[in-house]
């Protein structure tokens, strides 16, 4: 069984605020993401650290029934994905749609 790293909502304490995430084309502000200190970071690092082992024992069959998993809802998620990726860029749709299609045959 492969081991889940539960990210939680980062305390406050470890917050430096918050980075604004603007469309390209507009300035306009579509969204803000928090923003982390170093000890956050070490702290998600760690937890990744700590969980690595599962994933290596896990065995091949079951990380690619994950990565088979990520990838479908790559494929099924495109437009959604798309969008995204264009709003916050500035790229074509066309260019998005290949960025798509490249990382969703890298799972797999």
């Amino acid at each position: 069984m492969i081991a889940v790293m539960e990210v939680s909502a980062t305390r406050a304490a470890d917050r430096t605020g918050s980075i604004e995430v603007q469309e390209p084309a507009t300035g306009r502000v579509l969204r803000d993401v928090p923003s982390h200190n170093a000890g956050a970071v070490a702290e998600l690092v760690s937890a990744a650290r700590a969980v690595q082992p599962s994933w290596e024992s896990a065995g091949f069959p079951a990380r690619a029934k994950v990565l088979r998993a990520a990838q479908k809802w790559m494929i099924v998620n495109s437009e959604r994905w798309s969008e995204t990726i264009c709003s916050e860029t500035g790229k074509t749709r066309d260019d998005a749609a290949v960025g798509n299609s490249v990382a969703a045959q890298s799972f797999g």
